[in-house]
């Protein structure tokens, strides 16, 4: 017999299911040829899943021969950053990214060079990474980090002119 009083109930866990994604690009490619030189970085964080993402973390160390200098994000208030002197990382949260991967949130991260790092010629490379909680299901791991790479020889700056007389005969001396 049913008891009234206790009517059958029903629970069910349905995961959150989003597929967070990350794009890095940069205001150049080429290594900075001296100091105080802007290398601004664009991070794309998109959601291509069917849940909004909660609590995104996004990390962003900066590489060495860089210093921070600031961040913007957009749209504005999506994301909160703050930078760690300590690792020379950038850490953002950013509460939710919607299930829209035509509504980015966009951070723009701000360094300049510290010197010269195109005489070194040594690529400079750096990945962002996304994530979010252990209670949220990412079907796609591999989009969840993006690098980006300024490279390039070094490039001189300068050069040299050199003039003579148009004509010295044999035993003249002449001054270039």
């Amino acid at each position: 017999p049913k008891n009234p009083k206790n009517p059958p109930s029903f629970s069910s866990n349905v995961p959150i299911i989003h597929d967070l994604a990350v794009q890095k690009t940069a205001n150049r490619t080429e290594l900075p040829s001296s100091a105080g030189l802007n290398v601004d970085y664009n991070l794309t964080v998109t959601n291509n899943g069917a849940s909004p993402a909660k609590n995104v973390n996004i990390t962003e160390p900066i590489p060495a021969g860089l210093s921070y200098t600031g961040y913007s994000v957009s749209p504005a208030g999506a994301a909160s950053c703050t930078y760690d002197d300590a690792t020379s990382t950038l850490n953002c949260l950013a509460p939710s990214v919607s299930a829209d991967p035509t509504h980015p949130v966009v951070v723009t991260v701000n360094t300049t060079s510290d010197g010269d790092l195109a005489a070194a010629g040594n690529p400079v490379s750096n990945t962002v990474s996304v994530s979010s909680p252990q209670d949220e299901t990412d079907p796609n791991m591999d989009n969840n980090s993006s690098t980006w790479t300024l490279a390039g020889s070094p490039v001189a700056d300068s050069y040299i002119t050199k003039t003579m007389p148009p004509t010295i005969n044999a035993g003249q001396s002449g001054t270039i």
